[in-house]
């Protein structure tokens, strides 16, 4: 009985010792995929990226959108900050691990001026990107700055890691308006029913 006992609470402290070190692994990769965010490596981005994203939208094609929107003198955008709040516990199914993530970000979209568009030009133009944000993000999120033609968006997110022996350490997929029908496509709809709890 005693070898029993004993063998009950190694394995249960291995378990939290394992949820433990997953909690941490996945804190450290997914800061180092926000790093990578903020420093537009898109190359490391689309790295950090779950595998199972490019069978339904060409990496290839993903970078090369990538490099025009990091890319366009139109339009600059600037991440701020990221800060991760929580990261459930995981769940396993089949041979995969997955994890939900809430997490704040900010970043801003600075519009330098073009000495052909008027003041008045430049602030409807704001205003709509506002509302097209507002959307997506929520009225609270969005500040504008018509001094500086900027558009900031601070955000309450969330994204899923999965682990999975068919690649390596931890991967991600934004859950939201821009990657959450992807996500929905290839995370188990039971394992995102648990972790949304």
């Amino acid at each position: 009985m005693k070898k029993l006992k004993l063998l009950l609470v190694t394995a249960f402290l291995s378990a939290a010792i394992f949820a433990q070190t997953d909690q941490q692994v996945i804190q450290a990769t997914a800061q180092t995929y926000m790093n990578a965010v903020k420093n537009k490596d898109i190359d490391k981005m689309l790295d950090a990226m779950l595998p199972d994203v490019f069978e339904m939208v060409n990496r290839n094609q993903l970078k090369m959108s990538m490099e025009q929107m990091f890319n366009n003198p139109n339009m600059i955008i600037e991440y701020l900050s990221a800060k991760i709040f929580d990261i459930s516990e995981t769940v396993r199914h089949k041979d995969n691990k997955y994890a939900r993530i809430n997490y704040d970000s900010s970043f801003k979209m600075l519009f330098p001026s073009d000495d052909g568009i008027s003041a008045e030009e430049n602030k409807s133009m704001l205003n709509s990107m506002k509302s097209v944000l507002e959307s997506q993000f929520g009225k609270d999120s969005i500040v504008l700055n018509y001094d500086e033609s900027s558009v900031t968006v601070n955000s309450n997110s969330y994204m899923y890691a999965v682990s999975s022996p068919k690649f390596d350490g931890w991967k991600f997929i934004n859950d939201d308006n821009a990657m959450g029908q992807l996500a929905k496509n290839i995370i188990p709809a039971e394992v995102i029913s648990v972790l949304k709890k």
